[in-house]
This record gives structure tokens, C-alpha cells and sequence, in this order.
């Protein structure tokens, strides 16, 4: 297992988030797709005007079979495509790397035709409001979560993991190769009261990476009901861990 960095040419990368739901939680093989944001400026300012610096691999950093679907420097257009990308769980959301900004790269890029690619997401956010931080976990059941949010049964909204904290880092590190663990996959799960239904969902296709957080979308829920939201992460060491928050629903006084 790499994990750690693909090579240290390249100068950065970031986590691209893609749902592959609705499975039995086995391995498999999918296509993926995704397109680049025209307003990440960090990204059009630092490749190459030809993009053969922008490479994508798995959460282990092995090089993907990849292509650029359509890519015009001018207008900041970039889609890419991955062929046949080995998953473990086909029920979770998975974390992709893309990389660029290397200046003597040669094209990697292949030549295939997607077939019903999984949708993948850049996400160009930072954590806000409703943060679980580095907390030491919690193995036993509680009926008062070390960390708690409330929100009104008509709100959606994000809740941010600080999974950073939890992934071991290289005792010595030395210029890019200080990363040892990431994240391979993760699945969001909601534990209700006891004799309560589980009303609170999570949008799984709206999980989103960035780097050392994790944001779980979660909407709807009844009124004066406590839940427990459970993010489950897998890790590149074949760590499994989770990391909870408790949920409140309060529905507000009509103004």
C-alpha cells in the first residue's frame, strides 16, 4: 500500500469525492468522471497549457487509467475520465487524487470510452459552522455526544469531520512524502433512538473530500427527536474507524 504522495514532480493534488451506492458493499470495477471548476484559480494558474501534468490515481497512489474527456486551456475546460477504477466497497463514497502542476510531465493519458461513468465532485469549500473536531472517539453507546449540532427538520445541511487528525503520518517526513495514511472510502449512517424511525437522511452523493476533512450532507428528521450521525471512514492501512456527533431536530417558532 503507497498511500503517501505519487511522486514529489508533482507539486499538488487534490481529493476528488465519487458515490458508488446502491451496491452490496463488494469489490468491483467502475468508470468515473468529473469536470474541474472554471473558478479554481489555484489549478488554471499552475498546469500546463497542454494539462499532460494532470494525472489521476486511486486512494492508494497508483496511476488510474485516465483521459481528458474535453480540455480547452482558453476557456478553462477540463473534463476528466478514469476507465475501469478497482473499488473496494460499492457501497460508499470514494476518494480519487487528481494531480498536477509538474512542468516536464510527458502525456499519461489513454484512449478509452466511458461506459455510465460514476459522477465524481472537485469541491473547492472549506469546513464552516458545524464542525466535529479532533475529539478522542467514543467506543461505548452515550446518550450525550462529546459534540452536538441542532438543526430544523426543513434544513439541509453539511456537518464536517476533521478525519485528518485520525490518519497516521510518516514519523520522518521529507519534502511531499509526509502523507503515510488516506482515506480509501467512507459511508454515512444514521442511528436513531431507540423505538424512533429514522427520519434524518444523508444525501451520500453529496459527500464531499477536501484535504484532511469530510462533509456529510444530512436533511430532513422530526421534530424533538435526538439522532446520531456516524461517519465510517476506511482508510489505505486498512484502519476502520468512526467518528459521531449527536443530531437534534427543533423545529423553530413561526415569526
Amino acid at each position: 500500500m503507497m498511500a503517501g504522495w505519487y511522486s514529489t514532480n508533482y507539486l499538488m493534488r487534490v481529493p476528488v469525492s465519487v458515490p458508488v451506492l446502491g451496491g452490496s458493499g463488494s469489490a468491483g470495477t467502475y468508470d468515473m468522471s468529473w469536470t474541474v471548476p472554471k473558478d479554481w484559480d489555484l489549478f488554471w494558474s499552475n498546469i500546463r497549457s497542454d494539462a499532460f501534468d494532470v494525472i489521476v490515481t486511486d486512494a492508494d497512489n497508483n496511476i488510474a487509467t485516465f483521459k481528458r474527456a474535453s480540455f480547452t486551456f482558453s476557456t478553462r475546460t477540463l473534463d476528466m475520465a478514469v476507465d475501469n477504477l478497482n473499488v473496494e466497497n460499492n457501497n460508499s463514497v470514494n476518494l480519487i487524487w487528481m494531480y498536477f502542476g509538474f512542468s516536464g510531465a510527458t502525456d499519461l493519458a489513454s484512449v478509452f470510452t466511458p461506459s455510465t461513468p460514476k459522477t465524481g465532485t472537485i469541491y473547492l469549500g472549506s469546513p464552516t459552522n458545524r464542525i466535529v473536531g479532533y475529539v478522542n472517539p467514543q467506543s461505548t453507546a452515550t446518550d450525550t455526544p462529546t459534540v452536538s449540532f441542532t438543526k430544523a427538520s426543513d434544513e439541509s445541511i453539511f456537518v464536517w469531520f476533521n478525519t485528518g487528525a485520525y490518519l497516521a503520518k510518516r514519523r520522518t517526513p521529507y519534502n511531499n512524502r509526509k502523507f503515510l495514511e488516506g482515506i480509501k472510502f467512507v459511508d454515512g449512517i444514521v442511528h436513531p433512538k431507540a423505538g424512533t424511525s429514522s427520519t434524518l437522511t444523508i444525501d451520500k452523493d453529496k459527500t464531499r473530500f477536501i484535504n484532511n476533512w469530510t462533509g456529510l450532507f444530512i436533511e430532513a428528521g422530526t421534530d424533538a427527536t435526538n439522532y446520531t450521525l456516524e461517519l465510517k471512514v476506511t482508510t489505505t492501512r486498512n484502519q476502520i474507524f468512526s467518528l459521531r456527533c449527536g443530531i437534534s431536530v427543533r423545529d423553530k417558532i413561526p415569526v
